[in-house]
């Protein structure tokens, strides 16, 4: 059986085709090169299929006709392998395209497809457009998937002036999820050169480039991939491609790594070509939660070719992350990056080196991140004239709020262009910030710190400044001791489900620790076995532990460390582990059992089973977070003891050895290593409510702005006052519960496309008087106040409810763009609270994709107002003055809302 396909707008009209449903008719088609036990090639299975099907195929290496450009049109299936969680078999199940300049192929080309592909490598594409997949007006999931060695063509090899963007992966007008795959070495193609113009860009977005699409990428890995270079002229030379792992408009970004993504170098020209910006990823918004990013590289500004005539290019801005709009960053690493050096400049002219050697942002909110070695610099050789980009680590506008972070090592600068009044409870290196007494700037004692190292011999410490510097990754969790360690907001509400980079608990202290990382109260288990019984004891203690070593060595045999747990409750998910002492059998007993710890202390005699007290803490088994390990218990009558391991291997060996030991199942979670599992998930909910994601279809959001116009004070006829935005993107989360019947929004945000508004103002005053104005506006909304629950109606599962109460202060619209009025042309930038929330309408859940998927049909029941009169510009015309004032805004969805379930781990919802 299939998981139900994503779908969204654009590829309703396939789901209203099927008439029926396809997974009650799915079949699975076998493709085995061979044509013995199955299809030989992948597009005859796909052409075979029904809607719903599942392709299977095997081992092998896929080539030829019918295994590249394969066409999914208006089709919704599922490919994968024969097994996409073995790694072995994804890397053995091989689409090689076989792609050459004179003969390009890529993988696979969709529009209308809904579906999903699972555990193959694909590889060797090369396209005018993305290298290995394009995808049009799809909903799209990759899982598991290796996209390596992929590439587009340069400007010059497509006949057009740019090179190819999405080396990899290509998405337009699409949803594009990207689960626990391999996006690596991929390039795009360099840009065209030219004699008489400006020469073509290199190409964009060489591990995935998306585009009027939202994209997803979870627990997956985005290294080794770079964009193309920008192409020579002699005039002005083309700039470096962008987004060398990611470029995207909109993103989220979960438990993922992203480094050693390089973005491509500025043309060489008269003018050198700007570098290629954002090196790890380069987006309009976006929000990234517990992950790394780490060595990506934007792009050097291209060389002068005319002496001391000419000018270098700039260097490339945010060489890990630039979002040109927002961005929500939080519990992340972002470390060893750096921005584009200045192309060489014989003039004496300043020529400026990229900003934001770690993160280049307009709108930031930056929480509980570790900025660290990172780099924003100029070169200054042989008279050469460059300036130093500011912003090593954060080069951000003033309304850019970090909180609860750890600036350290990054050169030049920590942060640029911030005010201090938004920069709370962080360390900062540099006695930055320091007049808000929330901040320190002490060293923060990690583990170990990265370096940058010369490339022929990583021993050897190199300066940031050195364009051939490679970065040496450290360990940034906190030592003891940090001053880091509960120094974060004290007032920050945490609960039990969030968690650091590591997947651990936030709040492991007083108050949570700066920084990506949670120090933990973690103290190891040391494991001894008896010399005369053979029996195990388990102890928590140091002192205990020293004991055993140092003086009752005679009697026990020290066997290490077997795993971690808690020396005390730090959550209230926590649980005690309590210890017995059996004197008749020689042996502990350890429970994590309220009932058993009872049970032995009201039954039996202390000579049979004497309470010792609280050994540690560890996780009961179901409120246990990503990370920990099951720790099971055996019982052995022969020995009279117990035995206790988290080691599979050790677990199966005794399991195997049913003569002398009785299995008694899982007893407690702990954690196998001190500090992370590698890949970070995000935490399932414990509660029965289930959260979900909701991508909003084609005219999902009513987003309205109306305008009046004043002249010299006096309010004026305005011709075309009212403004509807198109939505580009909306996004909405709710926590749904079908046993209590009840759903909670929690979060609804949207994103709309610029819209061209072209008004006359007329005033009659002394004559009259008119005034064109042209706007082109795009509008934002973010409302982060959870509303309900609300009660669901079990029949028809409806919901509504009616009302108006005020707003939040964290709902909030936003009016960005340009007005262009005689010949002069201003920006808008205006943010407004939401006044009025207002409950009218009825929201309808569709439930036939339960658990994985919810869809919702939306008549309000939302509406978020603002009634008054703001002013979004004024200006002075003709000689008089002109001012635009935004009486209302609105917004409410709408429409169709298709819904992902974002509490149960990967595993589970396959």
């Amino acid at each position: 059986m299939v998981s139900r396909p994503r779908c969204m707008s654009v590829v309703i009209v396939l789901t209203c085709l099927l008439g029926v449903s396809a997974s009650s008719l799915a079949a699975t088609l076998h493709v085995d090169g061979s044509g013995k036990t199955g299809y030989s090639t992948i597009q005859a299975a796909v052409d075979a299929a029904d809607d719903g099907d599942v392709i299977v195929v095997q081992p092998g290496t896929y080539t030829g006709r019918g295994n590249r450009d394969i066409e999914l049109q208006r089709k919704t299936l599922r490919i994968q392998s024969t097994d996409p969680e073995d790694p072995v078999v994804v890397e053995a199940t091989i689409v090689d395209c076989g792609g050459t300049t004179s003969d390009p192929h890529r993988a696979f080309y969709m529009q209308d497809f809904a579906g999903e592909i699972a555990g193959l490598t694909i590889t060797n594409g090369l396209a005018a457009a993305g290298g290995a997949i394009y995808c049009r007006n799809s909903a799209l999931t990759l899982r598991q998937c290796r996209i390596v060695d992929n590439a587009t063509l340069t400007g010059a090899e497509r006949g057009q002036s740019d090179g190819g963007a999405g080396g990899g992966v290509y998405c337009t007008g699409s949803t594009l999820e990207i689960v626990g795959c391999a996006i690596a070495g991929n390039a795009t193609g360099a840009g065209g050169d030219s004699r008489e113009t400006l020469a073509g860009s290199g190409g964009d977005g060489a591990g995935i480039y998306s585009t009027g699409s939202v994209l997803y990428v979870t627990d997956s890995t985005i290294c080794d991939n770079t964009t193309g270079t920008g192409g020579a002229s002699e005039v002005i030379a083309g700039r470096g491609g962008n987004g060398a792992g990611i470029h995207a408009d909109s993103l989220i970004v979960t438990g993922s790594e992203i480094y050693e993504n390089t973005c491509g170098q500025g043309g060489d020209g008269p003018q050198g070509g700007p570098g290629g910006s954002g090196g790890g990823i380069y987006c309009s918004r976006a929000t990234i939660a517990a992950t790394i990013i780490e060595a990506n590289r934007a792009g050097t500004g291209g060389q002068t070719t005319v002496g001391a005539k000419g000018l270098g290019g700039l260097g490339g801005d945010g060489g890990g992350v630039l979002c040109v709009d927002s961005l929500d960053l939080s519990n992340s690493l972002i470390a060893g990056n750096r921005a584009g050096l200045a192309g060489d400049a014989d003039s004496g002219l300043a020529v400026l080196a990229g900003r934001g050697g770690g993160v280049w942002c307009t709108y930031a909110v930056i929480d509980h991140c570790t900025i660290v070695g990172n780099a924003a610099f100029g070169e200054v050789t042989d008279g050469k004239a460059a300036s130093v980009g500011p912003g090593g680590g954060v080069a951000c506008t003033s309304h850019t709020v970090v909180t609860n972070s750890i600036l350290w090592g990054n050169t030049s600068d920590q942060i640029a262009d911030h005010d201090c009044a938004n920069v709370l409870y962080c360390s900062i290196q540099g006695q930055t910030c320091l007049e808000n007494r929330s901040n320190i700037s002490t060293d923060p004692l990690f583990v170990e710190a990265g370096y940058w190292a010369d490339a022929r011999d990583p021993q050897v410490v190199s300066r940031s400044d050195n364009p051939d510097a490679v970065w040496v990754g450290g360990d940034y969790h906190l030592s003891t001791g940090s001053p880091g360690i509960d120094a974060a907001d004290p007032e920050q509400m945490h609960d039990s489900a969030q968690t650091d980079l590591d997947g651990r608990p936030r709040l492991a202290g007083a108050a949570a620790d700066m920084g990506a990382y949670e120090t933990q109260d973690l103290v190891p288990v040391y494991r001894f076995r008896s010399l005369v019984t053979g029996k195990h004891l388990f102890t928590a203690s140091e002192s205990e532990k020293d004991k055993l070593v140092n003086r009752d060595f005679h009697l026990w045999e020290y066997e290490g460390i077997v795993y971690y747990v808690y020396k005390r409750a730090v959550t209230t998910q926590l649980k005690p582990i309590y210890r017995f002492w059996s004197a008749k059998l020689g042996s502990h007993l350890y429970t994590i059992s309220e009932s058993e710890k009872d049970n032995l202390i009201d039954r039996y005699s202390t000579d049979v089973w004497a309470y010792e007290g609280i050994a540690f803490y560890a996780y009961p088994e179901g409120n246990q977070p990503e990370g920990a390990k099951p720790v099971y218990r055996f019982w052995s009558d022969r020995l009279g003891g117990h035995f206790y391991t988290i080691d599979e291997a050790e677990r199966d060996l005794y399991r195997a050895n049913t003569g002398t030991w009785a299995f008694e199942g899982i007893v407690w979670y702990a954690f196998d290593t001190l500090y992370a599992s590698d890949e970070p998930q995000t935490p399932t909910t414990p509660q029965s409510a289930a959260a979900y994601e909701f991508t909003g279809a084609d005219g999902a959001v009513s987003y309205v702005m109306q305008l009046i116009a004043l002249v010299d004070g006096e309010e004026a006829q305005l011709d075309n006052p009212i403004i509807v935005f198109d939505t580009a993107s909306g996004r909405m989360r709710m926590a749904v519960d079908l046993d209590a019947m009840t759903v909670e929004m929690t979060e609804f945000q949207v994103e709309t496309g610029f819209v061209d508004h072209v008004a006359s103002v007329t005033h009659l005053a002394a004559g009259m008087i008119e005034l064109p104005v042209a706007l082109s506006l795009n509008g934002f909304f973010d409302a982060l106040m959870p509303r309900g629950p609300y009660p669901v109606e079990s029949r028809g599962l409806s919901f509504s409810a009616a009302g108006v109460v005020e707003a939040a202060s964290d709902e909030t619209f936003r009016i960005m763009g340009a007005a262009a009025m005689d010949e002069g042309k201003f920006d808008v930038n205006l943010t407004l609270d939401a006044l009025e929330f207002e409950l009218d309408g009825t929201g309808v859940i569709n439930d036939s994709g339960y658990p994985d998927r919810l869809d919702v049909t939306m008549d309000g029941p939302f509406r978020w107002t603002r009634r008054g009169q703001d002013r979004l510009l004024a200006t002075t015309i003709k000689g008089h003055t002109l001012e635009l004032y935004v009486t209302s805004v609105q917004v409410r969805p709408t429409g169709l809302w298709y819904g992902k379930n974002l509490s149960e781990t990967q595993d589970e919802r396959k």
